[in-house]
């Protein structure tokens, strides 16, 4: 199946150092995100973020302008964001 989502190709998976949110069942998806710090809780927001760069170009001028680059903010720009959407973009977006 064709995909624009360049995160769906394993070569730019391997080079972004993404875990996409579907792993092999049975297994959990911070059982694969290995970081620098002691806080497992965050694993997941730290590898999210790189999807969130990938889209960065994609949001609306405001959205980027009032856009926060910290794990708590992670998907609400883009989730928020309509122009996104209406250009095909959600259906890209892993949740």
């Amino acid at each position: 199946m064709h995909t624009y989502d360049i995160l769906r190709n394993p070569y730019y998976r391997r080079e972004f150092h993404y875990i996409p949110v579907q792993v092999p069942e049975g297994r959990m998806r911070e059982e694969f995100i290995i970081d620098g710090d002691d806080d497992d809780c965050n694993n997941s927001a730290q590898s999210d973020l790189v999807r969130l760069a990938v889209y960065y170009p994609y949001l609306s001028a405001k959205r980027q302008a009032d856009f926060n680059f910290s794990v708590n903010d992670k998907f609400a720009a883009i989730k928020n964001d309509q122009s996104f959407h209406k250009r095909g973009g959600s259906n890209a977006l892993e949740s």
